[in-house]
């Protein structure tokens, strides 16, 4: 027999609340673009609170939350530098659970989170080559993942995004979604100053704040 396999229909008010979701989006990105790119030529980095409001942080929350109750992620990997063998290493995060989103038979379980990504990557993207006169960024392309820290202990090595060779990710772009989250339970990305050692920034991980850098030159 064969397996019978469910069609999704996506209705008109669900059209009208992606158009709005990705509005929301594009007119967050408009209204913070030209302190983004001055920050980030400044610093190397640029941070926002209230990037997009609590209805929608929470919408997406909720995304995040049921795909990690349904068993749709797995352990987050990443590489760290070995200094011992002198080499790049790949190592699983402790207490981090990683997907990416994807869209297509996904966009289903994580609409608002799809739409984010899409229009996110398209309107920053956007707005940087439009600053600089010439494409330094692809606009329709990105490589992206939605990580949850479940806490004791939950840690990323230190460590550049890109650390060259065939690695094309120029711009990161961190969205938080922790409506509770306090000073005790940690979980701040940490900057490192490249010619200090000993110096370094912390940014708390508040609900609603966008944290966006360039991959391949902050140590975090």
């Amino acid at each position: 027999d064969r397996k019978k396999r469910a069609i999704k229909v996506v209705e008109p008010h669900d059209v009208e609340k992606s158009q709005a979701h990705r509005r929301l989006v594009a007119n967050a990105v408009t209204r913070v673009a030209s302190e983004m790119i001055e920050s980030l030529e400044s610093k190397g980095y640029y941070m926002a609170d209230g990037f997009l409001g609590e209805e929608a942080g929470m919408e997406m929350r909720s995304e995040a939350q049921r795909l990690y109750d349904s068993k749709k992620m797995s352990v987050g990997q990443s590489t760290r530098w070995n200094e011992k063998l002198n080499r790049t290493e790949q190592y699983e995060k402790h207490n981090v659970y990683t997907v990416q989103i994807e869209g297509g038979t996904m966009y289903f379980d994580a609409p608002r989170l799809t739409e984010y990504v899409v229009e996110a990557t398209s309107k920053i993207a956007g707005a940087i080559n439009n600053h600089h006169g010439r494409s330094l960024l692809l606009e329709t392309h990105q490589t992206n993942k939605l990580a949850v820290c479940i806490g004791d202990g939950s840690s990323y090595a230190k460590h550049y995004d890109n650390q060259g060779g065939a690695d094309r990710r120029k711009l990161t772009v961190l969205y938080y979604m922790n409506p509770s989250w306090a000073e005790a339970q940690g979980g701040c990305f940490r900057i490192f100053d490249p010619y200090d050692k000993s110096s370094f920034t912390d940014v708390a991980p508040k609900f609603d704040r966008l944290l966006c850098f360039w991959s391949d030159k902050l140590i975090h």
